[in-house]
């Protein structure tokens, strides 16, 4: 449960409190959200909570329906294919980039991330799977040190998980994504853009797979 906001700055902490809420998982795929309800949760009146909820609109984690209410986008398996060819654009390049120079530390982070997701996999927990992935993912997506790349990137990842919540586990494709994300960072510290390039790539076209959206 949201806690009552302070009024130092009323528009940035609704905006937060609200987004908060609909990436925490409180509201399904599809589901009405009813801005009295957050209003009076928040403590404050309509005009900020609106204001938030315009900004989520735009980056498309809700959806305003005239006369009938905000919702949370419902799982669109066009619109799903659409981001993962975006993914698959982007991550590819973010690889190439990342591979080009690398960060010692950088791969190390990468290596931590593999040990913690094999580890996952071994007492099979998908959840502990699926932060080590992302902890990969977006270290990834910070060694190509573009941020307009990283802030496309990053919506992207939102947007996904909001409209995947309600997906069921994959557990049985964990081991081809393991060996995925290893051959990426057998390409990266090997300082070998076109390989990694290929290999993000490919790894997206596997997600994309899992998820539904391609033949």
């Amino acid at each position: 449960m949201a806690g009552k906001l302070q009024r130092t700055n009323l528009s940035t902490e609704a905006y937060e409190a609200v987004r908060a809420l609909v990436m925490g998982g409180r509201f399904a795929p599809g589901a009405k959200i009813s801005v009295e309800e957050m209003t009076r949760e928040l403590g404050v009146s309509r005009s900020p909570v609106w204001a938030a909820i315009a900004r989520l609109e735009v980056e498309g984690l809700v959806e305003v329906v005239p006369r009938q209410g905000v919702f949370v986008p419902r799982r669109d398996p066009a619109a799903l294919a659409e981001m993962f060819v975006a993914r698959e654009a982007l991550e590819g390049m973010v690889a190439r980039l990342a591979a080009q120079k690398p960060d010692p530390a950088d791969v190390r982070r990468l290596e931590v991330a593999l040990l913690d997701q094999r580890s996952a996999m071994e007492n099979d927990n998908e959840a502990a799977y699926a932060e080590g992935a992302l902890v990969f993912h977006q270290t990834v997506m910070k060694m190509g040190r573009n941020a307009v790349i990283e802030r496309l990137l990053l919506t992207l990842y939102d947007r996904t998980r909001v409209m995947c919540r309600a997906d069921g586990p994959r557990r049985a494709g964990l081991v081809q994504r393991w060996e995925e994300h290893a051959r990426l960072w057998d390409a990266i510290r090997a300082r070998k853009p076109d390989d990694a390039e290929r290999e993000a790539r490919a790894h997206i076209r596997t997600l994309a797979k899992e998820a539904g959206v391609t033949g």
